[in-house]
């Protein structure tokens, strides 16, 4: 996202801690990434293995398992980001440490499937995989960790809320002098001043791959060691108006999921969400062979709609159709608190007339 140095004076908004209702068993640590690593540091036996979804983000989950030698398989995700659970049963027999269940952009509600998994198997550690939804506590509930990320949601470098059921005290290095901090920080300075202010062409054009050039240099440079949340991001979190974001998300949500849920032949996953949902983004299904041309399209008109995610080269011989599937149709439109209806009807107005142009 973009940084606007001005909001550093804004007055604080709110106590994020008592916002997110943190207690003695959540810490705060540097990303998802440093996150999931300290929860298997903490809570997987040497000898077993976890269980994670064929359908994540390959760069996160499965280098943190590696670095720490620990086995994984997978279970298979389905074209609806749903779970069978006659697919995931035999899988449980195999005598995991854990399992992760990730709600993606915000919309699963994996409580149901969480308790029948403890009713039948009460030694495996559920992990709930929160980076998409920031602003769910429920899994707490339910699950022997949550972790969640706040870079997805809001415009700081860093930050994530890691909890366990029972109280830890990590090992967490500072990372208040890391390069991908200051990286990110400068690059997303950029980004604002890309888009608020008026530049020439030649300007805009240096200014962009400028700062696209400083998001991948912070992005390699990103810590895999656990490291604690960076006190620069603790003081931005508490500026930002988190309720009325959240409310905002929802509504933009609504109101672009009906406007595209009747464009032929897009297939909106999530038309309808919970009243309690606060999603990341909505989650679309373009025909095989669409996608790329109509990001790129879109790209031309200055909306950016990212893919999460695309299938991992890794594990491509090992992911189900569900998952490759996904990989090759699904792409995120934004609906954060950037948008208002004006600039969200923007949006469905150019992805329809890409729709329309290449049915015809």
């Amino acid at each position: 996202m973009a940084f606007d140095p001005a909001w550093a004076a804004a007055p604080d908004m709110q106590d994020f801690e008592d916002f997110f209702s943190l207690d003695e068993n959540c810490f705060l640590s540097y990303s998802g990434r440093s996150a999931f690593a300290t929860a298997l540091d903490e809570m997987i036996p040497a000898g077993r293995h976890v269980l994670v979804p064929d359908f994540i983000c390959g760069d996160v989950m499965l280098p943190r398992l590696r670095e720490r030698r620990i086995d994984f398989k997978f279970y298979p995700v389905s074209e609806d980001l749903g779970i069978d659970r006659d697919s995931l049963w035999p899988a449980l027999r195999g005598n995991p440490a854990a399992i992760v269940l990730v709600n993606y952009f915000g919309l699963c509600d994996w409580a149901p499937l969480a308790e029948r998994i403890r009713a039948s198997f009460d030694d495996i550690l559920i992990i709930a995989d929160n980076v998409q939804a920031m602003y769910d506590t429920s899994a707490r509930e339910w699950a022997d960790v949550t972790f969640s990320s706040f870079r997805k949601f809001l415009s700081v470098p860093d930050g994530a809320i890691t909890r366990m059921r029972r109280p830890v005290s990590p090992a967490l290095e500072s990372p208040d002098n890391n390069q991908a901090l200051a990286m990110h920080i400068a690059a997303a300075s950029l980004r604002h001043a890309f888009l608020n202010h008026g530049y020439t062409d030649d300007d805009r054009d240096r200014i962009e791959k400028t700062y696209l050039k400083l998001f991948a240099d912070a992005s390699r440079l990103f810590p895999s060691a656990p490291m604690s949340m960076s006190r620069f991001s603790r003081f931005m979190i508490n500026k930002f108006p988190l309720q009325a974001y959240a409310e905002q998300r929802t509504a933009n949500y609504r109101y672009l999921a009906a406007r595209l849920d009747g464009i032929e032949p897009l297939n909106v996953l999530r038309p309808e969400i919970a009243d309690a949902a606060v999603p990341m983004a909505l989650p679309v299904l373009a025909p095989d062979g669409w996608r790329d041309g109509l990001l790129a399209e879109l790209r031309g008109q200055g909306i950016f709609c990212p893919v999460h995610w695309p299938l991992a080269f890794d594990h491509a011989n090992q992911s189900g159709p569900g998952c490759q599937a996904l990989a090759r149709q699904i792409f995120s439109v934004p609906i954060d608190q950037r948008y208002d209806p004006p600039s969200l009807e923007r949006v469905a107005v150019s992805i329809e007339a890409f729709c329309e142009k290449r049915e015809n």
